[in-house]
């Protein structure tokens, strides 16, 4: 196969479009995304289709390996900038003035403030990825199942478990 010629590309991408994208799919879920994994994956083929070798498998198992290493790598940056986000945020929301606050005030505000970032950082990632969306972001235990693709049982069970981690680590630091 001459993946070169532009007719044997076309009929390859007929042939293996619907089984690429279904691969994308149940990786990132969102079927927008999917087709983007989809035509990165027909992109990458068409500019460099020395990299499929016929001799090492299948067409079709080379494209579904490729779209769900690309789907993997999209899942991977989408979590990393929204926990950036979610950082940055956190950080800004410090010196965000609040209404007439008296000097003393603002300085036991930025050491609590200090105190649960601290404990947050204390947290188990899942933990704090899970109280960071429910009260950074507003979302219920449905979202962030969603977004951090496991059960909603799961996300409610990281949220009771990092409050009550963080009850107890706070509790501490006052006593």
């Amino acid at each position: 196969m001459n993946l070169r010629d532009p007719n044997e590309f076309s009929s390859a991408y007929r042939a293996h479009q619907r089984r690429v994208r279904a691969a994308a799919q149940r990786v990132v879920v969102d079927s927008g995304a999917a087709e983007d994994v989809t035509q990165e994956v027909f992109l990458k083929l068409w500019q460099r289709p020395e990299l499929f070798d016929d001799r090492r498998g299948s067409l079709a198992a080379f494209l579904c390996v490729m779209a769900r290493s690309r789907a993997l790598d999209r899942l991977r940056a989408d979590g990393a900038l929204d926990r950036a986000r979610g950082r940055l945020a956190e950080q800004f929301a410090v010196f965000e003035p609040t209404t007439t606050e008296e000097p003393l005030d603002a300085l036991v505000r930025r050491d609590e403030h200090e105190e649960l970032h601290s404990a947050m950082r204390r947290l188990p990632a899942a933990q704090r990825e899970a109280l960071t969306l429910a009260y950074g972001r507003e979302m219920n235990s449905i979202e962030i199942a969603r977004r951090t693709h496991v059960g909603r049982a799961t996300a409610r069970s990281r949220l009771r478990l990092g409050i009550g981690k963080l009850r107890a680590d706070l509790d501490r630091q006052a006593a």
